[in-house]
């Protein structure tokens, strides 16, 4: 069996394992994102509020999103890149469990 051949074989089983990395992030933050969508229509009517109002819920969460993205550069050259991958995926999972969890909605009162 020549190099070439082994080349192919382990970039082959790199991919895949990449993949395996990368899925279980994507589909959290997907996770989070049908969490938010699924809740607007209760949150129209516990706050006895609108739609473009409600709307704001939205938008907080794709700003808190996208807010950070300038500082990962700077993150991934002080922790590398999988270290920040790691600590990014942890961050949105114990994020979401505690979104989740259906404890007491610190800061979102319905009176």
């Amino acid at each position: 069996m020549d190099t070439g051949s082994l080349d192919r074989k382990r970039k082959t089983r790199d991919k895949w394992w990449v993949a395996t990395a990368v899925l279980p992030g994507q589909l959290t933050v997907a996770f989070g994102m049908f969490g938010v969508v699924v809740v607007l229509p209760n949150l129209i009517t516990a706050f006895g509020t609108d739609v473009q109002t409600v709307q704001w819920v939205m938008t907080g969460y794709l700003v808190a999103r996208v807010v950070p993205m300038p500082a990962m550069g700077w993150l991934v050259n002080q922790l590398g890149q999988r270290n920040v991958y790691v600590l990014g995926v942890l961050g949105t999972t114990v994020s979401t469990v505690h979104a989740a969890g259906g404890g007491p909605p610190y800061g979102l009162r319905a009176t």
